[in-house]
């Protein structure tokens, strides 16, 4: 793994662990949960009742309410089961905005922005608010999300490539690197006059000699005193 993305998982777990100690944190201190608004997506014996979730027509807060049933499924028919749903949805949407800035800034910025989303008061005092808000800024989040997501691919698509000069092409003629091209010599005729080549000559010995002769000295006698007898 890279340091750049290193450091962007980094980030990603410090906000998960702000958002939900922060939320824990106001948790802990009090939230007053209306059990009341939340009456007609408790589950009953025969599972989820659909035509009371939608009763009011299909809308955001349906949807919301749908999904607190589901959440009911798993936490019990009590409020806390809609302030969990909460609690996923608020962090969901923490994750979404770093992810989002960090697409068009940079990871320090976007972190920053996480950190003051992850921890404002104000967007946590909407985790005992059962009427659909924390899943329209959820689903706003995505929806800027996905905006950036497409943005990046189009620019991906639009900027040039740039081709390998080594790479095959039909449509280019071979490229041979100047190293290994074969360099032919062109030699320029000297114009000054040269001296004129002599024929060879090969030496030879003044004096005709037998065959047999071992160029030693004689007396003259004839006797070689050179030859061991």
């Amino acid at each position: 793994m890279s340091g750049k993305r290193l450091i962007t998982v980094l980030f990603f777990a410090a906000l998960v662990c702000i958002s939900l100690t922060a939320r824990i944190y106001y948790f802990d201190t009090g939230i007053d949960m209306d059990e009341l608004s939340l009456g007609r997506v408790f589950v009953g014996e025969n599972g989820i009742d659909v035509s009371a979730v939608f009763s009011g027509g299909i809308n955001i807060n349906s949807v919301y309410m749908l999904m607190v049933s589901v959440s009911c499924l798993f936490f019990g028919n009590n409020a806390v089961a809609g302030l969990y749903l909460n609690v996923l949805l608020q962090m969901a949407t923490v994750m979404m905005i770093f992810f989002a800035i960090n697409i068009v800034a940079n990871r320090y910025v976007a972190f920053a922005a996480g950190i003051v989303a992850a921890a404002a008061p104000v967007y946590i005092a909407f985790m005992d608010d059962f009427s659909g808000i924390n899943l329209t800024v959820a689903a706003g989040g995505a929806a800027i999300l996905l905006i950036m997501l497409i943005i990046k691919a189009l620019l991906l698509l639009k900027k040039p490539k740039v081709k390998n000069k080594y790479e095959g092409d039909a449509d280019m003629k071979e490229i041979v690197s100047p190293e290994t091209e074969e360099v032919k010599t062109n030699y320029i005729e000297n114009p000054l006059p040269v001296p004129k080549r002599k024929p060879h000559k090969q030496m030879d010995y003044a004096v005709n000699v037998k065959d047999d002769d071992d160029y030693d000295i004689k007396d003259m006698t004839g006797k070689d005193f050179f030859d061991i007898e």
